[in-house]
Order: C-alpha cells, then sequence, then structure tokens
C-alpha cells in the first residue's frame, strides 16, 4: 500500500489506526477529519512528510514515525496538546519546530538515530516529559554562553522541574531523568546545576 484513500476521512470514530510496514509515501488531507483519533502508527514507512491538517487530531495520544523517511515536522505538530507520546527515531530530522514547546502533556520523545548535531532546546518548554533519548545523532562540539542563554529565557519562572543524569558512550548521551524543582528558589539553583553540568560536558567534549 503506498497511499490512503481520501475515504479514510469518514471515519470518524476510528480511536486506533496502524499502517507499520507499509511503502505509505504520504497522508492524505482527509486523515485530519479522524478527530477520535488516539493512536497512530506509520513506522516503516516511506513518508517524508506529513500534512498539516494532523494538526486537526486533537485527541491523538500517541504518534510513532520512526524508520521514516521525514525530514520535518509541519509547526501545525503543535496543536495537539493531548499527545503524551512521540517517537521518532531513525528518520532525517534535523531540527524541531518551536512548535513542539506546546505539547504539555508529552511525556515521551525519542528522538534517536536522526540529524541532531545538538540537544533541541524546545524540549525545555516540556513540562512533563520524563523519557527523552536522543542517541545516535551528530554529537555538538560545544556549548556556548548563547545556548544557555535560549535555555535560561526558555525555562523563565514556571514551575521547572529539571535536573539532568547524562550517560556518556562513544560522545552520546540520553537524558535519563527529569526531577523535580519547584518555584522561584528551585529554578535558581536549578539554573547553577544546569550551568555546572552543561560546562562539564563541554570539558570533557574537548577531552575526547
Amino acid at each position: 500500500m503506498s497511499e490512503l484513500p481520501p475515504e479514510i476521512g469518514t471515519l470518524t470514530n476510528l480511536q486506533s489506526l496502524w499502517l507499520d510496514n507499509t511503502n505509505l509515501s504520504e497522508l492524505p488531507p482527509e486523515i485530519g477529519t479522524l478527530t477520535n483519533l488516539q493512536s497512530l502508527h506509520l513506522n516503516n514507512t516511506n513518508l517524508s512528510a506529513l500534512p498539516p491538517e494532523i494538526g486537526n487530531l486533537n485527541s491523538l495520544q500517541t504518534l510513532h514515525l520512526y524508520n521514516t523517511s521525514l525530514s520535518e515536522l509541519p509547526p501545525e505538530i503543535g496543536t495537539l496538546t493531548n499527545l503524551q507520546s512521540l517517537w521518532l527515531d531513525n528518520t532525517s530530522l534535523s531540527v524541531l519546530p518551536p512548535e513542539i514547546g506546546a505539547l504539555t502533556n508529552l511525556q515521551i520523545l525519542t528522538l534517536n538515530d536522526n540529524q541532531f548535531r545538538q540537544i533541541p532546546l524546545t524540549i525545555f518548554k516540556l513540562p512533563n516529559l520524563n523519557t527523552f533519548t536522543f542517541e545516535g545523532n551528530p554529537m555538538f562540539n560545544t556549548w556556548n554562553e548563547s545556548d544557555l542563554e535560549v535555555i535560561s529565557n526558555d525555562l523563565g519562572y514556571i514551575d521547572i522541574q529539571r535536573f539532568y543524569d547524562y550517560a556518556f558512550h562513544e560522545r552520546q548521551f540520553t537524558l535519563l531523568s527529569i526531577f523535580v524543582f519547584v518555584g522561584f528558589g528551585g529554578f535558581l539553583w536549578g539554573a547553577l546545576r544546569l550551568w555546572s553540568r552543561l560546562i562539564d560536558f563541554h570539558r570533557i567534549l574537548k577531552i575526547n
């Protein structure tokens, strides 16, 4: 199967759609009428893009797109505010749209084996994220002061809940866990710890 018929849009009560391991290369705009869809699986397909209408799937909780030819996400992805799990391993992605930061219910984000050269700073806007994987990407060479300033601006004065443990393996790492720092006092302490960790990380990269 290389395409879906437009009639897919008539299945307005559909809650789960699995299209893994097909030759699917695009989704019809009618996919946007499936407003009760909660789970969409498109792994191991030939998809290179998502239609803007994907943003109409406001009940969607799980979106799996690993092992595809996806090179970008549409900004409409940010309207999927009920999304809890987003799997984007082994694609052609190198950046995330800033609208990803609007996915406030997102808990799982996987970005392994893509083309990212640095951590997408957008993830710092995801308050409920508890699992983030980033292995197999071209490792960035340095973090500079402007990167840290962007992070600080992104965190702002919200109840952040951020702290990281880095697991190093061949200059790749995974963000293993995010813990809780509440309020402005927690923000200041967390920001200092973040600064310290990133400086240490930079030194390790220079040594290796």
